[in-house]
């Protein structure tokens, strides 16, 4: 049976992660492993390299982040890019994190969310039409 890690942190998730991208990478190669996952906390900062070692040595790399989605002390999610819209997707996501939040919170509020959704014209989820005037 074949086994992908789909929930991997890097050096660059701090006190969570103790190897480089390039590390994991080669560390992947030696096991034979054909993908791997990179999910730092709130960010995609350890991607580029990760991308470049995983080509250097024949394993798919797989991009995504890990942040808290809610209220508080929110649970973590892992988000995985499947394609370039949801690489898009993602750092929009990420972007509007760092907008909505202090430093070292890694919770983005789901009414900020919404907004962003609201904003570009799309109704999030569990959330009637908005009723015209």
């Amino acid at each position: 049976m074949e086994w992908v890690e789909l929930h991997l942190r890097s050096y660059f998730s701090f006190l969570d992660g103790a190897s480089s991208p390039e590390a994991l990478a080669e560390a992947a190669a030696r096991l034979e492993m054909r993908a791997l996952a990179i999910t730092d906390h709130g960010g995609l900062y350890g991607s580029v390299r990760f991308a470049r070692a995983c080509g250097a040595v024949g394993v798919r790399a797989i991009h995504g982040a890990e942040i808290g989605i809610g209220e508080g002390d929110a649970p973590r999610q892992v988000l995985l890019v499947r394609n370039r819209k949801g690489w898009a997707n993602l750092c929009r996501l990420l972007s509007m994190g760092g907008q909505t939040r202090d430093v070292g919170d890694e919770v983005l509020a789901q009414a900020a969310i919404a907004a962003s959704m609201e904003a570009r014209g799309r109704r999030p989820a569990g959330r009637p039409a908005k009723q015209a005037a």
